[in-house]
């Protein structure tokens, strides 16, 4: 088989596998979307061969993810919706300039591979570098130490360990994107990515698999399509021959989806949520085994530069839409979901928790503090360190007509008796509703907890409470 036909062939199974995991929690049958998203990722698992069906499965990704009535978006979610657009994308373009849908798997990775590359490298490095910030390196606020803690903590749980563990994570993600573009370093970069998301897969906080394994799914892009073949070549000899390895894989991956998609109750989360763990022990470390012992010799990989190089011209549209949204948190934009703001970052305009960076004084992104407000999400504001600019205050305002503020604009005074009659906030300019509609509007939306604060997912675990007051 040739090489980038089964490179694309192992990227369309794990990426079908990654779409199956997010399905398994968030309900695989509640829905037309989903069940067409469910069906359209075991066709991949079944037939990977066919690029037409990963593009239906793109297609149905979106079509789930815009359809989901939930007020909080997943970072993951976001980072699916630009794969998908991008795969689709280049499926259509080679579809287009071969007058026909009968794209193989080798074209639609030359047109998709690159911009794929720099997404993960995008997301992985942007994540790192956000961490660059007091909070992730303060032993007792880091998520970095709350993730340790469930982890490993009944091991050792002393204040040196979780440090250490900040630090590794921290090296890790900022060195992953450096190494896998060296041709030397590579080996080393992806295992230090399958170490690293493989941990953070079975963290029992929740479900970090779904996060985690699309980042290593794309990871398996810059491999040599040598390695991809000959690991393929030589299980199927070794296996396929005493075992009907294809009818074996393919019905199990029926039955386990089938058996996911009918489970109900909380037993059945549990157990999809187990089934789920199970495979990432079981296929992390034989992937990353098999491409180990059929890694190609340092001279015949292919060079950082021409693995980026090439791709169907829209689907370079998505790494630039990632970049934007993930440098304007930088520019005291912040919002989510972003890899930037998963990382315990605070930058505001005078208010930055960054190392190496502050944001610069742009319009609208005044950081505002309240102290009183008849608001039930601008009162959780009150009391958390939440992340809002008055660009986000006044499209939050102008469709809460009878909302009281009292606050503070970039440390000046300001009041709101009535939005509904405050020209500040009846009807924000165009641009500012595009902009936070895009970008907050389910955030938002979410009133029970307020946006980008410190680690919700996981604040019970942190070892002391987070003052916003202290000093940074």
């Amino acid at each position: 088989m040739d090489g980038k036909q089964a490179q694309y062939e192992v990227f369309a199974v794990l990426w079908a596998i990654c779409l199956l995991f997010d399905l398994s929690n968030r309900g695989m049958v509640a829905g037309p979307a989903q069940v067409l998203a469910t069906g359209s990722a075991l066709a991949v698992l079944l037939r990977p061969r066919l690029t037409a069906l990963l593009a239906l499965a793109s297609l149905a990704t979106l079509l789930n993810l815009a359809t989901r009535d939930t007020p909080f978006l997943f970072v993951h979610w976001y980072f699916d919706a630009l794969v998908s657009l991008t795969l689709l994308g280049a499926w259509l373009t080679c579809g287009l300039r071969h007058r026909g849908p009968a794209v193989s798997g080798a074209q639609l990775l030359d047109a998709a591979g690159p911009p794929l590359r720099v997404m993960v490298l995008l997301a992985v490095g942007f994540a790192g570098f956000a961490k660059l910030n007091a909070t992730y390196l303060d032993v007792d606020r880091s998520c970095g130490s709350a993730l340790y803690l469930s982890q490993a903590g009944f091991l050792i749980s002393a204040r040196w360990a979780r440090w250490v563990a900040i630090v590794l994570s921290l090296l890790a993600e900022l060195a992953v994107p450096l190494m896998v573009l060296s041709r030397r370093l590579r080996p080393a970069g992806m295992v230090l990515a399958t170490g690293f998301f493989f941990l953070l897969s079975i963290n029992p906080i929740g479900n970090l698999y779904e996060f985690a394994c699309p980042m290593l799914a794309l990871l398996t892009l810059f491999t040599a399509p040598a390695t991809t073949a000959a690991a393929r070549d030589r299980i199927t000899a070794r296996i396929g021959e005493r075992v009907p390895l294809a009818w074996l894989g393919r019905s199990a991956a029926v039955v386990w989806v089938v058996a996911m998609a009918l489970s109900r109750g909380t037993w059945g989360w549990q157990g999809r949520a187990w089934s789920c763990e199970v495979l990432v022990c079981l296929g992390l470390p034989l992937l990353l085994a098999a491409y180990l012992w059929h890694r190609v010799p340092s001279p015949q990989r292919p060079t950082g530069l021409a693995l980026l190089r090439g791709g169907a011209a829209v689907a370079w549209v998505l790494p630039l839409v990632m970049w934007t949204n993930e440098i304007s948190p930088y520019l005291g934009y912040p919002h989510q979901p972003t890899f930037t703001m998963a990382s315990d970052l605070r930058m505001m305009r005078s208010r930055s928790n960054h190392l190496l960076l502050r944001a610069p004084v742009l319009p609208h992104n005044a950081p505002v503090v309240i102290t009183q407000s008849n608001d039930r999400f601008l009162r959780a504001v009150k009391q958390e360190d939440a992340r809002l600019n008055w660009l986000a205050l006044r499209w939050w305002l102008s469709g809460r007509p009878n909302a009281v503020v009292r606050g503070r604009v970039d440390g000046q005074p300001f009041e709101v008796l009535h939005a509904g009659t405050d020209p500040r906030f009846s009807d924000p300019p165009w641009t500012d509703r595009a902009r936070q509609r895009s970008w907050l509007t389910r955030a938002l939306s979410n009133t029970e907890q307020p946006p980008d604060v410190r680690c919700g997912h996981w604040s019970h675990h942190t070892v002391a409470p987070f003052n916003p007051d202290t000093p940074r």
